[in-house]
């Protein structure tokens, strides 16, 4: 294997979640997870590494969410039933789980490349997990009353970490996020006005919000002579998105607008942000607004 491109390929994220053909991938409106930040994208063996799920459930009211996870080591497919099949068993720690990378990870790799991978498979449910497979799923959720859930309340996927010796890959890091050209804390609620229409270049201006967040410069970083490839995604529980996704202009800046149309007014407006290179490496956060 190349190492080069063990090194672009590393950091693949798989995700198995219930396809929703009647809303782009960017609106959310059942149970996701979005992101699985390690905080060593890159790891040696004997290493432990810290890992956090970035977990979206708008229409769920402060549910508890029950999450699992789950360790394999150089499963030598990068499809996800690969891993969830070799994993040995599961672990309940709620959003964030460390895991240690074992002593051999780099045993019997290819001599051109000695990379391995440590896979990472998460499940996320609301409602009880048990140890029992169901169908191509590594766990089962069910509800109170003992029925299987479905993938709108349960959701399970991938994270790969890499394992190499000698070579690091740092988060992306977010700078600062803006609406309407305010930066916009992130223990802060804002105000978003709402528009009664289906595209955001009908919305008049007022209910047109600009959504600019920056990265640091550093964040894109250089190996074996090439440039990161940084590219954020834009996520929300209502409204429509100009963007789904923008790469950083030289600045660190990346923009998008979002239009609230036909809004449920009850239950505010959530964004997320996730901020990706093409090593793995994974940066998030999230906003709560009020909707007028």
């Amino acid at each position: 294997m190349n190492l080069r491109f063990a090194l672009a390929c590393g950091g693949l994220f798989l995700m198995c979640c219930d396809a929703n053909t009647s809303s782009p991938a960017s609106v959310i409106d059942s149970l996701r997870v979005l992101a699985v930040q390690a905080d060593k994208p890159f790891a040696e063996p004997g290493e432990t590494v810290h890992l956090e799920a970035l977990i979206a459930d708008p229409l769920g009211d402060g549910r508890a969410i029950s999450v699992a996870w789950g360790t394999c080591v150089n499963p030598g497919s990068a499809e996800l039933p690969a891993c969830a099949s070799a994993v040995a068993s599961f672990q309940t720690s709620g959003s964030s789980f460390d895991v240690t990378v074992p002593s051999g990870a780099l045993d019997g790799a290819p001599a051109d490349a000695q990379v391995g991978s440590v896979g990472v498979v998460f499940a996320a449910c609301a409602g009880t997990l048990s140890s029992v497979r169901h169908g191509l799923s590594p766990v089962t959720c069910v509800d109170a009353v003992g029925k299987t859930n479905d993938r709108a309340t349960f959701v399970w996927g991938e994270k790969r970490i890499t394992v190499l010796r000698g070579l690091r890959n740092a988060n992306p890091k977010i700078a600062r996020l803006r609406v309407d050209g305010l930066i916009w804390p992130e223990t802060e609620e804002r105000t978003l006005k709402a528009c009664d229409v289906n595209a955001v270049s009908d919305c008049p201006i007022a209910g047109q919000h600009t959504l600019q967040l920056d990265i640091t410069k550093d964040s894109v970083e250089t190996y074996f002579g090439q440039t990161e490839d940084v590219v954020v995604f834009f996520f929300t529980s209502q409204g429509v998105l100009r963007d789904e996704f923008a790469r950083p202009d030289t600045d660190g800046a990346t923009l998008t607008a979002v239009a609230l149309n036909k809004p449920d007014r009850t239950r505010g407006e959530l964004l997320w942000f996730v901020v990706r290179d093409d090593r793995g490496g994974v940066s998030f956060t999230s906003r709560r607004a009020r909707i007028e």
